[in-house]
């Protein structure tokens, strides 16, 4: 007899992996009660209707103020499987350094350089494991190209030609 089929509740995260011409990574440090000032990347849940790549530009904004930014690849894709999320880190750029207001849920954003992360994960000054991840990431600089997710509205399927 086959196994009922079983579904659980999987939450759609993104993450800016932000590099500036100095080789310093983007953080935000956070405001929210949980994590209050602990250093992130700009990450975020992606809302209903949004795609992965508009979910990212949208948390860079809000999180940091910068509003021009390119999606340059998909770093790595985490299952967090105790934690029923779904985390895709991208390499993303920022196209101008014109800088608007920070949303309220971050204290600050800075530029950080390999050592000065270092030394924030050895002193517990970063989020969480998923934050160290992330900088791992960004160190080996592994990427795929962004056109690997594609975003389908069910409009579209009906377009699809063989």
């Amino acid at each position: 007899m086959a196994e009922p089929f079983q579904t659980h509740k999987v939450t759609l995260a993104v993450a800016a992996l932000i590099e500036d011409p100095q080789k310093r990574m983007l953080m935000v440090r956070e405001a929210q009660p949980a994590c209050y000032g602990l250093w992130n990347q700009p990450a975020g849940h992606v809302e209903a209707g949004e795609s992965l790549t508009e979910a990212l530009v949208r948390e860079v904004k809000e999180e940091t103020g910068y509003a021009h930014v390119r999606v340059d690849g998909i770093s790595r894709i985490y299952y967090f499987v105790n934690h029923g999320l779904l985390r895709v880190n991208f390499f993303a750029s920022l196209l101008d350094t014109v800088q608007g207001p920070l949303a309220d849920d971050v204290l600050e954003a800075g530029w950080f350089s390999v050592e000065e992360l270092s030394e924030m994960s050895r002193r517990g000054q970063l989020r969480s494991k998923r934050t160290e991840l992330a900088i791992r990431d960004w160190l080996e600089g592994q990427r795929s190209n962004p056109a690997l997710i594609e975003t389908v509205v069910e409009e579209m399927i009906d377009r699809v030609l063989f």
